[in-house]
């Protein structure tokens, strides 16, 4: 069995969102990006890295 882990950090917040899914794709990373997004409001600015693991 397989899973998709999507995770952020906030470290001078000491916040985190994570999200365990079946499967990968453009739908996860929306809704990992609705998960992180939600919170910070529309004038909150983010750095996002994306280490291709496999």
């Amino acid at each position: 069995m397989w899973a998709c882990i999507l995770g952020t950090v906030r470290p001078k917040k000491v916040k985190g969102a994570g999200l365990a899914l079946s499967c990968c794709g453009i739908d996860s990373m929306k809704r990992l990006l609705e998960e992180i997004s939600a919170p910070a409001g529309l004038s909150a600015q983010a750095v996002l890295i994306l280490d291709r693991a496999g």
